[in-house]
């Protein structure tokens, strides 16, 4: 497997690339359901339940970016979004999926560039793998 360097990613956000983002997350999860019962032979025993994931990026705060600026900005918690979430120029890299935007944080120190963070709710199947 070919090692890849975090130097081209990218994340798209309704068709729009986030421009000034420095950073993303995908985090998969399964539930799994206690199914011990006294057949177990003192051994816990589970059941593959529902599939979901949670997703993050964040990045460089600018007066030039769309989706953080506006009376509206696209990036604005609450909303429900296509993300996708790739790791270099082609989309046949890309992670697809669509999410609720549930937190959008600004951090602005008087040492340091002001930045954004966004944090994402999974809704369905992430529809799209890289290949």
């Amino acid at each position: 497997m070919a090692k890849i360097h975090g130097k081209f990613g990218k994340v798209t956000m309704g068709g729009a690339v986030l421009a000034n983002c420095n950073h993303w997350s995908l985090s998969t999860t399964g539930d799994a359901e206690e199914a011990t019962d006294f057949n177990s032979a003192g051994w816990k025993e589970y059941l593959a339940g529902n599939n979901g994931f949670t997703a993050a990026a964040d990045g460089w705060w600018s007066t030039t970016e769309p989706a953080l600026v506006g009376t509206t900005p696209a990036l604005s918690a609450g909303l429900t979004v296509t993300l996708l979430l790739g790791t270099t120029a082609s989309t046949d890299d890309d992670y697809s999926l669509s999410a609720i935007i549930t937190g959008v944080d600004f951090d602005c120190d008087v040492n340091a560039n002001v930045t954004w963070k966004a944090t994402f709710q999974g809704t369905g199947a992430i529809t799209a793998y890289p290949t």
